[in-house]
């Protein structure tokens, strides 16, 4: 009987991270806009921003799930990652790197 409970334990998680991660491609730019405020510094103009991901539904979801908030400076608006988000995008970055391991484009 234990061990079903830990099968069942783990696939209830595995719906977590299975709705999760379905939310952050639906929205699309999510993923990217997260690895490319990491590798530019933790904040960045939103224009800049947008320019290479398109992504404000994916902006949307960031600010939703606490890893990234805007700010308006001057007549500019920024963004920028939070602390778990900073942690989120290292996390991301890592796995890129990992599967693109003896790319020779890279």
């Amino acid at each position: 009987m234990f061990m079903g409970n830990k099968v069942e334990e783990s696939y209830k998680r595995f719906e977590r991270y299975r709705a999760l991660t379905y939310r952050f491609f639906r929205a699309y730019g999510a993923l990217n806009i997260l690895m490319l405020l990491e590798l530019l510094g933790p904040a960045s103009l939103l224009s800049e921003v947008a320019r290479y991901t398109k992504g404000g539904a994916g902006l949307r979801l960031l600010e939703e799930l606490g890893l990234v908030k805007r700010f308006k400076a001057d007549r500019t608006e920024v963004v920028m990652l939070t602390d778990k988000g900073s942690r989120v995008a290292r996390l991301l970055i890592q796995a890129c790197d990992v599967i693109l391991e003896g790319d020779r484009d890279g």
